[in-house]
């Protein structure tokens, strides 16, 4: 270590006599001392050295400076070196509390933070157990109330055609409405036509060819405009039904109109068909 450096470590000017740098010494001996708070026993250990060899150095051994009271480090320079370094020394202190703060502040926002998520996920929960819970028992409700009405009213004709007709018009399978028009066959009534018309136009030819041939099964004479109707738009399966409802009528003459058509169908097994009801009119 030269001793260049070691007025340098104490942060001395080479002019500095022996009273400026045992002073210096002090002051930082204090601060980097490893019994302190943010010591630093490297820099604790260059600076003793520092402090050694400078005592060895030229005035300072021989006691010049103290001898002489010589001090070319003025008061005036003294203490300008001595703010300077407090000014130092407290923001140091101001910077660390301010990171202190901030680190502080920031984990108080994460919890915060962090809290606010998990109650809103509680909250959550919590809304969604009740919606399932009032869901549930509003299934449980309606539930036994259709049980209830089922049956209390399963011998009543006109509920069960009623039922039948809600079937054939809702998002039922087609097992599901084939049954229902089979249960508006066994009814015997005429009087179920408004709720088996309802499934003349279902998107399946086959529950639709199932609830015309079910007019004729039940001798609905009423059904004459409807039947007309599908004869000129249906499918051939349609068609077919039409004809085959219209064969079932003991007197097929009401439906005149819907023979005439068979005749001139461009199927010819229909026209054939058509051929048989004329000969019974």
């Amino acid at each position: 270590m030269t001793v260049n450096d070691c007025f340098r470590i104490l942060e001395l000017p080479r002019t500095a006599g022996l009273d400026d740098l045992k002073f210096a010494y002090r002051t930082m001996a204090k601060k980097y001392h490893p019994d302190r708070k943010g010591g630093d026993s490297r820099k604790f250990t260059r600076l003793h050295e520092a402090y050694e060899l400078l005592l060895d150095y030229g005035p300072f051994k021989s006691g010049y400076a103290l001898k002489t009271n010589y001090s070319p480090f003025r008061e005036t320079e003294r203490k300008e070196w001595e703010e300077r370094k407090k000014k130092e020394e407290e923001d140091a202190a101001h910077r660390a509390a301010e990171e202190i703060r901030r680190r502080t502040a920031d984990a108080r926002k994460r919890r915060e933070a962090e809290e606010s998520r998990r109650r809103a996920a509680e909250d959550r929960k919590k809304r969604e157990a009740e919606r399932n819970r009032r869901r549930a028992a509003e299934e449980r409700i309606k539930q036994a109330a259709e049980e209830a009405r089922h049956s209390g009213h399963q011998s009543d004709p006109v509920h069960q055609a009623r039922l039948a007709g809600e079937i054939l018009q809702g998002k039922k399978s087609d097992r599901e409405k084939l049954k229902a028009i089979d249960n508006l066959i066994s009814l015997k009534r005429k009087s179920v036509y408004p709720y088996l018309k309802n499934g003349f136009y279902n998107s399946s030819d086959k529950v639709t060819a199932a609830s015309i041939r079910a007019v004729g099964a039940l001798q609905i004479v009423q059904a004459g405009p409807e039947l007309s109707s599908l004869m000129c738009s249906g499918s051939t399966a349609i068609r077919r039904a039409v004809l085959d409802a219209v064969a079932s009528f003991r007197n097929p003459r009401p439906f005149s109109s819907i023979i005439e058509m068979g005749l001139n169908d461009r199927d010819k097994n229909l026209r054939a068909q058509s051929e048989l009801l004329r000969s019974r009119i």
